[in-house]
């Protein structure tokens, strides 16, 4: 599934690491992605575990130039790309949405 990012979509890894600085420093990275322009921000949902930043980049730079890639792991299974553009976000969500 792919949407464009609003407040309502999961915004980070939910349930219990295994070690508190690994949960510290997975906040820290968490936050780079809610910097990101919402308008040029596309959420990707009903990833496999083993999904990678080459298989997103090589599927939605045909929509446009990418700044930024997040994949969760913890849980795995979503991820968030922001776009230089918020039209190609417009784009990548009509033409890839429910894919």
């Amino acid at each position: 599934m792919i949407k464009i990012a609003d407040s309502s979509l999961p915004s980070g890894p939910r349930g219990s690491l295994a070690c508190i600085r690994s949960s510290l420093l997975e906040d820290k990275n968490m936050s780079k992605h809610r910097e990101w322009d919402p308008t040029c921000k596309v959420y990707i949902g009903n990833l496999k575990s083993n999904a990678n930043k080459y298989e997103i980049e090589d599927l939605f730079t045909k929509y446009g130039p990418l700044k930024n890639i997040w994949i969760a792991r913890n849980p795995p299974g979503f991820a968030f790309i922001e776009y230089e553009d918020p039209r190609d976000a417009e784009d990548a969500v009509r033409g890839l949405d429910g894919t």
